[in-house]
């Protein structure tokens, strides 16, 4: 404190001393030559503070009512200020992110949180809770599932009787020696796939085992599918999208736009790698199996390469690998299964 000045000029303003919940009526004044604030009080005498010592206290630009003091004290302005009001961040960095955080911080937060969330917290949320379910819970979930792609997409299987009971019994075989108890083969119509759902089901199509044309290979593809009960992959895939669209949606919804880039972000980039790496265990679990029951693992590259086939005739490049895709590259795979075969002495 100083001696008392002949005259108070300058701001009213409230003083909180940090402490006591009731403020002391003062005065301020801001002289930027100096590079100092005064503070007169109401006793007459005044404090000079540094504007070193000086900050804003408040997010918002367009409000400069309040400043914080070094030593915790804060100011509060009777009106908002501007001009030569404005506190100066003595950060150089603090001043850059206050200055373009509605544009260059935003977007970094836009682009970083999802991976973050997406790739370090999600995966593990699902990973802790999924074996944690009631296979009972899935099944149920399964079944609701299979309801929904039956009225979308599938129809009654029209193959004969006699090849289901063989194409089942290789199954059944594959799934006992993988002790896989609720597992069980569907048959159904519809474009050339095979799925596995959450309770152990596991669907193929007949354009699938039509364009296979070799019952080694649908094994294969069928010990592929195992892998994915397994694993529950089906419903972690569901509790994977489900979680991170409503994630990302809190963590970063804030606009219309942001909440596009959410959607994209969640649906076709991060998660696609995820798919890609539930795959890549898939196919070394089905290597495994086969390997397991004295069948060459090299028959699901040649699936594979079968598969290579069905996207030339529609026009659908499955070696890209894209960063939006939901396989790895089929080429990859292939050889993969391969290498798989030559480690288990399986040599064609």
């Amino acid at each position: 404190m100083s001696e008392a000045t002949s005259s108070v000029t300058g701001e009213q303003a409230l003083l909180f001393d940090g402490q006591h919940a009731a403020a002391e009526a003062v005065h301020i004044e801001h002289d930027a030559r100096a590079g100092s604030w005064r503070i007169h009080r109401s006793d007459g005498n005044f404090e000079t503070i540094a504007a070193m010592h000086v900050s804003s206290a408040d997010d918002s630009d367009r409000v400069r009512s309040r400043l914080a003091l070094s030593d915790g004290r804060l100011i509060e302005l009777a009106q908002p200020r501007s001009g030569a009001w404005r506190v100066r961040d003595p950060s150089r960095v603090g001043r850059w992110i206050r200055e373009r955080r509605n544009a260059w911080f935003s977007a970094i937060a836009v682009l970083l949180l999802p991976v973050f969330i997406l790739t370090v917290i999600l995966p593990g949320a699902v990973n802790l809770v999924a074996p944690r379910i009631p296979m009972s819970f899935e099944a149920r979930l399964g079944e609701t599932v299979l309801t929904s792609v039956t009225r979308s997409t599938l129809r009654p299987t029209s193959l004969p009787a006699d090849v289901q009971e063989r194409l089942r019994q290789r199954f059944d075989a594959l799934a006992q020696a993988a002790e896989l108890p609720t597992a069980r083969l569907l048959f159904y119509s519809g474009m050339a796939n095979a799925f596995a759902l959450p309770g152990g089901a596991v669907v193929v199509t007949d354009e699938l085992i039509g364009l296979l044309g070799d019952d080694h290979y649908l094994v294969a593809v069928l010990a592929h599918e195992l892998g994915h009960v397994a694993h529950r992959d089906a419903l972690r895939g569901i509790a994977t999208h489900l979680i991170a669209s409503q994630l990302l949606t809190v963590a970063m919804s804030q606009d219309e736009l942001t909440t596009k880039v959410v959607d994209l972000v969640a649906s076709n980039v991060l998660s696609a790698q995820y798919s890609q790496s539930v795959e890549r265990q898939a196919d070394r679990y089905a290597c495994e199996l086969l390997a397991k029951t004295k069948q060459s693992p090299a028959w699901l590259g040649d699936a594979f390469a079968k598969f290579i086939d069905l996207g030339k005739r529609y026009n659908t490049d499955l070696n890209s690998g894209t960063y939006t895709s939901s396989h790895p590259p089929t080429v990859e795979r292939i050889a993969a299964s391969k290498a798989c075969a030559e480690e288990h002495g399986f040599m064609r």
